[in-house]
């Protein structure tokens, strides 16, 4: 007789997927997966009038997510039922730029941030009590001058949100710039300052992603398929660069670009996906500071592993994988290594996760 208890739902998984032409995209919107107690995903709800969810945040204390449209000016704010997988459309709002790829929300949840590439802005948008975003506290334009690349770097293109630990700071890597911003940031009012320094990368990285570790932080070159380990000043914002590795093994002449980066739940591992050579660059992090140790490369399991993150294990690596219409697990070993774990998640090109 089968257990009941096996197909509780223990989790749900929401998936954005890129919808239009210029995307040369197959997807539908939004999809919530159920995932089960045995770890299995189970397709729950679709979401289809949704352009480009290009990159997802969840707020599990209220069943929220928040939903960035790529090549769009708004951001939508749905209501997911855990025990349905159901979405509901709760509003839109003016994301104070174009083309959204990224979001954060601050330490106590009174504010959501922005990253508009195409504009070369970070906006904040109020929230209300219930969650939903309510209007513009700031918008902030990214100053300097452009990188060499001739296509990627028109101009401020920032890439992500990362916030201090102490909410004090937000990192901002900007792809166009070749430069990570530092800007202060004021709980109370929401506004956003210049802060310290900028940190230059190098020309031509492209940096579009970090992660903080203590007293490091990870910059992931989208342009050079580099991560640069750099020096954080936790009291006063300063980041500097110290180390820059590759993501590509030597032998690999595959045009290439980098595109997400996590730190594992130990923070003993560190993993880069490369899209065009498709695979995931491990990297060791030594305990005591200093550059990470280069591992190896695991196989994506598809085309164009876009977005990668932590599933409901802490061992676990999930890989959104666009071009191959497919989402990928991965189980993270002691040792560093990655090994396909269950069959992949059928999504036409899938964008993004955020998991409730």
């Amino acid at each position: 007789m089968e257990d009941p208890a096996a197909q509780r739902p223990h989790r749900l998984a929401v998936v954005g997927s890129f919808t239009t032409p210029e995307r040369g995209a197959r997807g539908r919107g939004l999809s919530s997966l159920r995932i089960l107690a045995d770890g299995s995903w189970q397709p729950a709800a679709e979401q289809g009038d949704l352009d480009n969810p290009s990159f997802l945040i969840a707020d599990p204390g209220r069943a929220l997510v928040h939903v960035a449209h790529g090549d769009g000016e708004t951001v939508s704010t749905l209501a997911a039922d855990r025990a349905t997988g159901a979405l509901t459309l709760l509003g839109r709002i003016g994301s104070g730029g174009r083309n959204g790829v990224h979001l954060a929300l601050s330490p106590d949840g009174r504010f959501l941030l922005v990253a508009n590439y195409a504009s070369g802005n970070v906006a904040v948008l109020r929230r209300d009590e219930a969650g939903l975003p309510v209007g513009l506290a700031d918008v902030l334009a990214l100053q300097g001058v452009r990188g060499p690349h001739r296509d990627e770097q028109q101009g401020a293109h920032p890439h992500q949100i990362v916030f201090s630990p102490d909410g004090r700071f937000v990192l901002v890597p900007d792809k166009g710039l070749d430069r990570v911003f530092v800007l202060g940031f004021d709980p109370a009012s929401g506004r956003l300052d210049a802060g310290p320094p900028a940190m230059p990368t190098r020309p031509g990285a492209g940096p579009r992603h970090l992660v903080l570790d203590g007293k490091r932080a990870f910059v992931l070159g989208e342009l050079d398929s580099t991560l640069t380990t750099a020096s954080w000043d936790a009291a006063t914002g300063r980041l500097v660069a110290r180390h820059v590795a590759s993501l590509l093994p030597p032998d690999c002449f595959t045009p290439t670009a980098a595109s997400a980066i996590v730190l594992s739940a130990d923070r003993r591992c560190l993993f880069a996906s490369n899209r065009g050579h498709d695979s995931i660059a491990r990297f060791a992090i030594p305990a005591g500071g200093g550059a990470p140790r280069p591992l190896g490369w695991t196989p994506a399991g598809g085309a164009c592993p876009r977005f990668m993150g932590l599933g409901t294990a802490p061992d676990e690596l999930l890989v959104a994988l666009e071009q191959a219409d497919r989402i990928s697990r991965l189980r993270i070993t002691p040792a560093g290594d990655l090994v396909a774990t269950g069959a992949p998640t059928a999504i036409a090109s899938p964008a993004c996760i955020a998991m409730l």
